[in-house]
């Protein structure tokens, strides 16, 4: 369902800068690196995610991603509301983040 949200209702374009944290096979499938080669997905130790990357410590600049997907994650971080504050810094101003 999600998938078919991101595909259907958000519709990013191919030049989105796409943030996918704890990527699931359904995402990761829509978002082929050819038609959206801005797509990077992150997790802190798991083997399908492209970088490591701690959600409270986002080693990312301000204001640059577009899409922000973090589906059935937060609940699993200790320090949730610092992981909200890394998400919202690196969200540009008019960018979506499906939580």
């Amino acid at each position: 369902m999600l998938a078919l949200y991101i595909a259907n209702v958000v519709k990013p374009s191919p030049s989105c800068r796409i943030l996918d944290i704890a990527p699931n096979i359904s995402t990761s499938y829509i978002f082929d690196k050819k038609q959206y080669p801005n797509y990077v997905s992150i997790d802190l130790d798991s083997f399908a995610a492209e970088i490591h990357m701690d959600l409270t410590n986002l080693g990312i600049r301000n204001d640059t991603i577009d899409l922000i997907i973090c589906y059935h994650v937060l609940e699993h971080i200790k320090d949730d509301a610092k992981s909200m504050q890394e998400l919202c810094r690196i969200l540009k101003p008019r960018g979506t983040a499906i939580l």
